[in-house]
């Protein structure tokens, strides 16, 4: 059944169906587009509480493609194959290299924890909460119309692998710096070799010097024997 708030409408010969005021309300059945479709200068609203379990159920459908110029708003769980963002760079102004302290680093506080709505549906989650993370990466955090905030968890993978590669720069130098040490404690070691093998040399020199002058010692000793 098709009705509407008032009589005043065109239907043209092509078939082009236009209401001058009031709303089309479809009570019962649905409405089927063969060809073309709908465009609307205000909103359509959708008061059917069907739920969706796969990509063909729920109170919409669509076969095709969705373009949306705006900001799309979900309220409860978005399922998606993929999701891709735009990163092009002919789209990026003011771009720099990211620095990550330590301290910015360790205020992030993995938590897991349930939604109080549908938490036995949904179950435990993991993330980050939006009131923490705004204190360290305020354009992170997104406030609605109602104040509620949202956190772009994908914004915060880029300051993620800053940290990573900041450690692993941090890592090499730790490595440098051990063989270095290393390097030096082997030339220990050779010196301490050397000085070893001088130092019985040496002890070698003065054990023949001691047996000379014993033999020399012997000698004068017999010698003043034979002058008496």
């Amino acid at each position: 059944m098709v009705s509407s708030t008032t009589s005043v409408f065109d239907i043209r010969g092509d078939g082009l169906t236009t209401l001058s005021q009031g709303s089309l309300v479809l009570t019962t059945g649905g409405l089927s587009l063969t060809a073309g479709g709908i465009t609307a200068a205000g909103s359509i609203v959708f008061s059917s509480t069907t739920a969706a379990t796969t990509a063909t159920t729920g109170a919409l459908q669509v076969a095709g493609g969705i373009g949306v110029g705006g900001d799309i708003y979900c309220a409860a769980t978005a399922h998606v194959q993929t999701l891709d963002q735009y990163s092009d760079l002919r789209l990026k102004q003011a771009i720099r290299d990211i620095g990550v302290t330590r301290a910015e680093f360790d205020a992030l506080r993995p938590v897991e924890y349930e939604w109080k709505r549908r938490s036995k549906e949904l179950g435990v989650q993991a993330g980050f909460v939006a009131q923490e993370v705004q204190r360290v990466w305020p354009h992170l955090v997104h406030a609605d119309g109602d104040g509620t905030l949202s956190l772009n968890y994908n914004g915060i993978t880029p300051y993620v692998v800053a940290r990573v590669q900041a450690l692993e720069r941090e890592l090499d130098d730790v490595n440098a710096e051990k063989d270095s040490l290393l390097h030096d404690v082997e030339l220990l070691k050779s010196e301490a070799e050397l000085a070893k093998a001088e130092m019985e040399r040496v002890k070698l020199e003065v054990a023949n010097m001691q047996a000379r002058m014993e033999r020399w010692e012997t000698k004068l000793e017999v010698h003043e024997a034979t002058v008496r």
